[in-house]
């Protein structure tokens, strides 16, 4: 598989040109998979400042062949806590990309969680530095629950440093779901911060109107669940952001039936 970095296929119109200048590189005779129509089709890329400009015959200077090989659109994992792998970003790198993932969208709460500020400077420089494209969301629960020992506080002030980061897209999994539905300070700060950018949400067992509020609130995802009947209300009112939920979903039925389903995780996206 011919990995391309940070790149999400646009199946543009299918052009032929003679310019042999035009592109940075091109990958030459590849078995293009086309993953929207469900098809392979033997064909050249052109790539262009780190973009994918079109997919049909080309010829330039620096020419790649693909002969044999297989091309095909990265996987962009959206919900990751690398730290939880116990290796840094560019082992983690390493590690996921010869399978195919290409962009991670990181939430780096358990290193927040012990050093703070500190933490969120070494995770953007290192993903700065991986070969992986790296995203970041700014953790958003620290700690999770006021139960807990931590290392460090990591508030609404803390985070305006960082909000503006090119690698920072908004606000990790909202845990403390409690303190939103009680419109607690520190939180309802962080979520008017994150206005305008992606806020993700973590809420088993939230459903009819406190995840009304929830949503409200201006969580925009989910990927929790304990029942059948919650994850079908959360599918209508919230987007799910990942296979986590349709994960549950399949432990939840093995416990309580003796004919598990396994969805088509399409049917939760």
């Amino acid at each position: 598989m011919i990995q391309i970095r940070n790149i999400m296929l646009e199946w543009l119109s299918f052009n032929e040109t003679g310019g042999k200048n035009m592109y940075d590189f091109i990958l030459k005779n590849g078995n293009v998979i086309d993953v929207k129509n469900e098809k392979i089709d033997q064909a050249d890329i052109a790539v262009k400042d780190g973009k994918i400009t079109g997919v049909g015959h080309f010829s330039g200077e620096n020419e790649i062949d693909c002969t044999g090989k297989y091309i095909a659109p990265g996987f962009i994992d959206a919900h990751v806590h690398i730290e939880s792998s116990m290796a840094t970003p560019m082992e983690f790198s390493k590690a996921v990309m010869p399978h195919g993932t290409t962009t991670v969208i990181a939430d780096p709460h358990e290193l927040v969680n012990v050093k703070g500020n500190e933490a969120m400077e070494y995770i953007l420089d290192a993903a700065g530095d991986a070969p992986l494209g790296i995203y970041v969301m700014m953790p958003s629960s620290i700690p999770a629950t006021p139960f807990e020992t931590n290392g460090a506080d990591f508030t609404a002030e803390d985070m305006k440093q960082w909000k503006d980061h090119p690698l920072v897209l908004g606000l990790g999994e909202v845990m403390c779901y409690p303190a939103v539905l009680s419109k607690e300070e520190q939180i309802m700060k962080k979520l008017e911060l994150c206005k305008g950018m992606i806020i993700d949400g973590h809420a088993p067992g939230l459903t009819g109107d406190d995840l009304k509020a929830y949503v409200e609130a201006g969580v925009m995802t989910e990927h929790e669940c304990t029942s059948f009947e919650e994850a079908k209300e959360k599918l209508k009112k919230i987007n799910v952001r990942d296979c986590c939920l349709w994960w549950s979903l399949i432990i939840y039925d093995q416990k309580h039936s003796t004919h598990p389903t396994f969805f088509n995780p399409q049917f939760m996206l």
